[in-house]
């Protein structure tokens, strides 16, 4: 008994000894944690100059991402601490990250922080006595003439000031950054196109050959690339808070007339404020669409009976698209564009080898060209085309040099982003071609297109999406409407379509 009393003690005593060692190491663990700093960094946004919208940002607030920088001050009695001096903080992997360590303790006790973005190693102008420490920063910040991108958040210059706070068992240090620039966004008007035809939606075409030029008080204006806001469709050029611009621009807008106007933007827009200039009202234009209408390059449309224009991109030969189409893109259901000129150079193969099975295309629900049913589905059998790899069917290469080939030319012809891709067309979208190659001709000739066949190309033959028979697609020619191209050994010629 003895004994089990003196083991039953030695357990005691050593369950208090492990109890006493865990509440010192929780004593020593809340230290360490609290002698740590905790940092998190907002954006306070950018505020209407209009009383009345000051509840309203514009829509911009900075998304910090991997790899920003922001410098850090501590200032305690009018000096600057020494380990918190122009402290370089690293947004990594979602949390902001000092290049050297910053304890809290006792001297720090007091102590204002204060935060800039963006960081500068050489910063030379803060004022350790100032109310303001960033003033000469602001007074003398650089904007510069491009804003695309990237490169408009690296001079939206922020600044922000806060004391550390013990939450629980971290010091915590909640910076609020506030922009010190001024921002000018300018709205230009769209061109709505109303289509008289049945079943059209309406179509906007937004304005080209955009350019704007600026200048402060009595400095001369220089061009400037602002910062483009794709939700918003507006333009942002960041200014100096409480300054005099005189801003210019130029554009075309989506009925093709060349637009100029002048925007004296006025003192009364604050640092983090900003003033919407709206230029113009949109345009409303009733339109007809008929085949032999033009395409431009910009989604604007001109009548086939109108001037030729510039930009022209293509020729409308149907009017109203395809059930797949308005699938891919609900609101491309107005018509179909053909190319100006084929794919240049000599005729070009589809692939390098063959299919033997008869029945191989059927599995990805492609149509013989005499199948009943068939009709024009350019768009849908390129997708089925494009999608199948090489070697997918018995091991062999069928389609290469067609995805290669049309690969190429959409990377080499950027669309409208109100359109399909370019896609080739079937069978039956040639044959509707051809029946209009007298008008599409015509139109082709003003533009310095490519007729479709004439004389001097009467031996052209274009590729078509559709299948022939297992190894072969229709090569489409007037006088021979279904020839057979052999995917392995014919050669042919690539035109391209697309859908709005």
């Amino acid at each position: 008994m003895k004994q089990n009393r003196l083991i039953q003690n030695i357990i005691l005593l050593i369950g208090c000894l492990l109890l006493n060692s865990c509440y010192q190491n929780e004593e020593y663990m809340q230290t360490v944690q609290q002698n740590h700093l905790l940092i998190d960094i907002k954006d306070s946004g950018i505020y209407s100059n209009e009383p009345i919208s000051r509840a309203n940002t514009v829509g911009y607030t900075t998304t910090f991402s991997e790899g920003d920088k922001i410098g850090l001050y501590a200032v305690k009695n009018g000096e600057i601490l020494p380990d918190v001096n122009n402290v370089c903080l690293s947004y990594t992997e979602g949390k902001w990250v000092a290049n050297s360590s910053i304890s809290y303790s006792e001297d720090k006790v007091g102590a204002i922080y204060y935060a800039y973005y963006p960081y500068d190693q050489a910063l030379s102008t803060f004022n350790k006595t100032s109310t303001d420490p960033f003033e000469a920063l602001v007074s003398s910040w650089e904007i510069g003439n491009d804003l695309t991108g990237d490169i408009y958040t690296g001079k939206d210059l922020m600044t922000g000031f806060a004391n550390a706070k013990l939450e629980g068992r971290n010091y915590t240090l909640d910076l609020t950054l506030g922009h010190r620039m001024s921002l000018a966004v300018i709205k230009l008007p769209t061109t709505t196109y109303n289509f008289t035809n049945a079943g059209m939606s309406s179509y906007n075409v937004s304005p080209q050959n955009i350019s704007f030029t600026i200048g402060k008080d009595s400095e001369s204006e220089a061009p400037i690339l602002p910062y483009y806001d794709i939700t918003s469709d507006t333009y942002r050029i960041l200014i100096h808070p409480n300054t005099a611009y005189t801003l210019k621009g130029k554009f075309t807008n989506g009925a093709n007339a060349n637009k100029s106007y002048t925007i004296n933007i006025g003192t009364d827009i604050d640092k983090a404020q900003y003033a919407q200039y709206i230029v113009d009202q949109p345009e409303i234009i009733n339109y007809t669409l008929n085949i032999g209408d033009y395409y431009c390059a910009d989604g604007s449309l001109v009548s086939k009976d109108g001037p030729a224009p510039s930009n022209c991109i293509g020729v409308v030969y149907q009017v109203g698209t395809t059930d797949a189409i308005k699938n891919d893109y609900p609101s491309c259901n107005h018509g179909l564009v053909y190319a100006l000129k084929r794919v240049e150079g000599d005729p070009i193969k589809w692939s390098t080898s063959k299919p033997s099975s008869t029945n191989w295309y059927e599995k990805y629900g492609m149509l013989l060209y005499n199948a009943t049913g068939v009709d024009i589905q350019g768009y849908e059998e390129t997708k089925t085309w494009m999608d199948i790899e090489t070697g997918e069917v018995e091991g062999v290469d069928i389609n290469s040099i067609m995805k290669s080939t049309l690969n190429d030319y959409r990377q080499n012809f950027i669309l409208p982003s109100t359109t399909t891709d370019w896609y080739l067309p079937s069978y039956k979208e040639l044959d509707a071609l051809n029946n209009n190659a007298t008008i599409l001709n015509t139109q082709f000739s003003k533009v310095n297109g490519e007729a479709l066949w004439t004389s001097a190309t009467k031996d052209i033959s274009y590729w078509s999406t559709t299948i022939r028979r297992q190894d072969a697609v229709v090569q489409y020619h007037p006088d021979n409407k279904t020839k057979a191209g052999y995917i392995r050994d014919s050669s042919g010629y690539y035109r391209y379509s697309f859908g709005f």
